[in-house]
């Protein structure tokens, strides 16, 4: 469903609870206008003119109360928390007071191959932060190639993810 969420703030978190690292973002603002689904992707504008996409994983209102799979502007308290992740925008880079959207299939995929190509480490360096790619062949043929990267972090990372997709589908 479509939407428009004006982002006042965004707070990074890296948290251990119950012995599982987590590293989400926290969006804060109004939603304007439309619904909200959990598990849907939001378009997020950056500081640098380009935009990031994320995953929308919670929604909370004043007082802190998690509001469940959908959110609505029809609410009279209009003010939301959108927990995101998969992948984790960076808080220095949301352009605050600005507007968010649904992201749409295509723009997603072409948002995800362009960050993997431009800066790979905002990726690939924890599995919060990993964008959904299995439906993008062309994202894993990217992280494949990084292997070879000049950077050994970059490569390190890389081979990690294709090591690990491997062991999840020994078949392909």
């Amino acid at each position: 469903m479509a939407f428009t969420y004006r982002i006042e703030s965004a707070n990074e978190i890296h948290r251990d609870p119950g012995g599982h690292y987590h590293h989400w973002t926290i969006l804060s603002g109004d939603l304007l206008d439309g619904t909200m689904l959990r598990g849907e992707y939001m378009l997020i504008p950056a500081n640098d003119g380009r935009v990031m996409v994320a995953r929308m994983l919670d929604f909370f209102r004043r007082p802190f109360k998690i509001q469940g799979a959908e959110v609505s502007a029809d609410s009279d308290d209009r003010h939301l928390a959108v927990v995101t992740w998969h992948p984790v925008p960076r808080e220095e880079q949301i352009l605050s007071d600005s507007i968010a959207t649904l992201c749409p299939r295509e723009t997603y995929d072409r948002v995800v191959l362009e960050t993997l190509e431009r800066d790979p480490v905002s990726y690939l360096h924890c599995t919060d932060c990993m964008p959904d790619i299995h439906d993008i062949p062309e994202a894993r043929l990217i992280i494949q190639r990084l292997q070879t990267h000049p950077d050994p972090r970059v490569a390190r990372m890389a081979k990690f993810w294709t090591d690990y997709w491997q062991r999840q589908n020994p078949d392909r």
